[in-house]
């Protein structure tokens, strides 16, 4: 049975005029990604993964309705983290083929009808920005003084946990966030990997609604930065 981002895809790409066809589990490939779509002359993969409740969720759901409000924490970016950790096997078997690998997320987070996060609040820019290429850090050094030290900031970098590198998961063109906004139409939002093999043409995903975004320059140097691309040029 279709997921509902499985589901809410297809339909997508039925009003963009694609051909969404689903690949069987099982293929020669083995476990496979979801989807293979051709838009237009340009044929890609889609890996789609829907964010669904966990222990957590379930647990500040449940304070909402007993008491209205809740708390909660935790790394930022994690969940988008764990997708695409799970998704990255199944793009990597297309990898020989030479075509645009995409990751499709949809937020499906909702517990007996209530929501314990903002509708797609763990998918917004800065969570996929820390998600592929790691949190922000500042690093200090000691400074000597007569008495004691100082600390004097030296500059700024990444944490640990990202997902895509120069030599990581460079088969990832994008990951995408696909949106269900009543009544306005499907769309969808792709974050260019930096360091992607095959870049996602900015034509592809590209409805009224649609946006793609790429990194102004380093993803060292512009942590939590994106920049839209004018719809006017393509990769």
């Amino acid at each position: 049975m279709k997921t509902r981002s499985e589901v809410l895809f297809s339909q997508y790409c039925e009003s963009m005029h694609y051909v969404c066809k689903e690949i069987p589990a099982g293929s020669q490939h083995g476990k496979t990604a979801d989807y293979e779509v051709l838009a237009d002359d340009n044929r890609i993969i889609a890996e789609i993964k829907e964010l669904t409740p966990d222990p957590e969720d379930k647990r500040q759901a449940q304070e909402l309705i007993t008491q209205g409000w809740t708390s909660g924490g935790g790394r930022p970016g994690s969940r988008v983290q764990t997708a695409i950790k799970r998704a990255a096997p199944q793009l990597k078997k297309y990898r020989r083929l030479g075509i645009p690998l995409v990751l499709v997320l949809y937020d499906n987070i909702v517990v007996n009808g209530i929501r314990p996060h903002a509708r797609n609040g763990l998918l917004e820019p800065s969570f996929i920005d820390f998600a592929m290429y790691g949190l922000q850090t500042e690093v200090f050094k000691k400074v000597p003084l007569a008495q004691g030290f100082a600390l004097e900031h030296s500059g700024s970098g990444r944490g640990g946990k990202r997902q895509t590198t120069e030599t990581e998961r460079t088969y990832m063109s994008a990951v995408c966030v696909l949106y269900e906004n009543d009544p306005s139409p499907l769309f969808i939002y792709s974050y260019h990997n930096f360091f992607a093999e095959v870049p996602l043409p900015f034509h592809i995903f590209s409805g009224p609604e649609d946006r793609h975004f790429r990194k102004p320059g380093s993803p060292n140097r512009t942590p939590q930065e994106w920049e839209v691309v004018d719809r006017g040029i393509d990769t």
